[in-house]
């Protein structure tokens, strides 16, 4: 009968999986944009695609379901399934059952909601200038609601179960350009790039975009720096990572991704405490990572030869960069652009040497069994905790520091 059951019900594979938790999630997201698309609608018939003087409109409709099931179907799908993914190596897939972090989870929510409400602003108001004055009935508007929600709530749930780091860092790095592309370009002040990119962080115009850019981009950086810890905690755990070097990376990635968001969290010129504050971050920002660059020798000793002396690379065309700028050759702006550049190439480099790294170490070793013991004998006290941590020999009575007079088993 087991024979019979476990044929006929094979278990799932992880894109199996995948599909059934988009697909029910798109049902539930369905359900509620028809609900969503009833109550926005009440007492309207047809129902306008922009309406000046209410929210009562087919477009108001959009884009708060856009950002509703942006930032919640993020919220709820974030890694479920990132545990099951057969292209991980073993290593990814110890480290995936702690990679689920409440930090990864709100930023990528919050950055996916706001990428994509900013989206369907831009596709409505396009939409309205060369469909103007468009309007549906009640009903065709609540089954258009429906319909969005569950399409989009499926590509969102397909997506979002089985992200990755390095689709994390992408986000990441797009978020804080566009940020900075968008506030460069609606600043009051054409002349801004005369002064230095912290000027955007105040400017009336530009501020939200450069800041908020800057903020989630460095919560995104913190949870890929969440992840890269992750899997180095696997190999310390096992004996394979210095304990030392653990803390000091951590400590180092952590700090990075903190200062990228007090850049935007404490603009310059607003007060002396914020000014201090945004100084720190953004000088402190630049100096770590070319400190890491030069030390990451030291720091992270199983990389490759050939990614430490790009590292090193890297951080002697920041220094030259720097001395550049300081006898004139090129403006603020320009050092300022260049260190981000370079920084930003770097640590991707940095992401996919770690991932190269993990995906050539072996399956984690589970505990040895022990030996059997003669009959005569009686296992000695602690011996099964001495056994699960050694992993580095087949004889684990040898292993122990207790030593006995029954001789062990052949």
């Amino acid at each position: 009968m087991t024979a019979d059951a476990n044929t006929s019900n094979p278990p799932q594979t992880w894109q199996q999986r995948r599909l059934r938790l988009s697909f029910v999630t798109s049902r539930v997201a369905g359900l509620i944009g028809l609900g969503f698309g009833v109550y926005n609608t009440q007492g309207t018939d047809p129902v306008p695609f922009v309406n000046a003087d209410s929210s009562r409109s087919i477009a108001v409709i959009l884009i708060l379901l856009t950002l509703l099931d942006g930032m919640f179907v993020t919220v709820l799908g974030y890694r479920q399934l990132v545990a099951y993914d057969e292209s991980l190596s073993p290593i990814e897939r110890a480290a995936a059952a702690v990679q689920r972090n409440l930090i990864g989870r709100i930023s990528v929510a919050v950055t996916v909601g706001l990428l994509l409400m900013g989206l369907s602003v831009v596709g409505t108001y396009l939409f309205d200038l060369i469909f103007a004055g468009v309007a549906l009935t009640r009903f065709s508007v609540i089954l258009l609601a429906g319909a969005y929600s569950a399409v989009l709530a499926f590509w969102i749930a397909y997506w979002v179960v089985t992200l990755k780091s390095q689709q994390i860092f992408g986000l990441a790095v797009a978020v804080i350009v566009v940020g900075m592309a968008v506030a460069a370009v609606t600043s009051t002040n054409t002349r801004w790039w005369q002064n230095s990119l912290s000027f955007l962080g105040h400017d009336d115009n530009a501020a939200m975009f450069f800041n908020i850019g800057l903020i989630l981009g460095g919560m995104l950086l913190l949870a890929v720096a969440v992840d890269v810890i992750n899997e180095f905690r696997v190999l310390k755990d096992k004996g394979r990572f210095p304990d030392q070097n653990y803390r000091l990376l951590q400590i180092m990635l952590c700090t990075i991704c903190f200062c990228v968001s007090g850049i935007g969290m404490f603009p310059s010129s607003v007060s002396l405490a914020s000014d201090i504050l945004h100084q720190i971050a953004a000088n402190g920002m630049v100096a770590l990572i070319v400190i890491l660059m030069f030390t990451v020798t030291a720091v992270v000793p199983v990389l490759s030869i050939d990614f430490k002396a790009t590292s090193r690379i890297f951080g002697a065309l920041c220094v030259l960069f720097v001395l550049l700028a300081l006898i004139r050759v090129f403006n603020f702006v320009t050092l300022e652009i260049t260190l981000i550049g370079a920084c930003l190439t770097w640590m991707f480099l940095f992401k996919r040497e770690v991932k190269n790294y993990i995906r050539i170490q072996p399956a984690l070793a589970p505990p040895p069994i022990p030996a059997p013991l003669p009959p005569d004998s009686t296992p000695l006290i602690g011996q099964s905790e001495q056994v699960s941590l050694v992993g580095h020999t087949s004889n684990p009575v040898e292993a122990s520091p207790v030593r006995s007079d029954t001789p062990s088993a052949p």
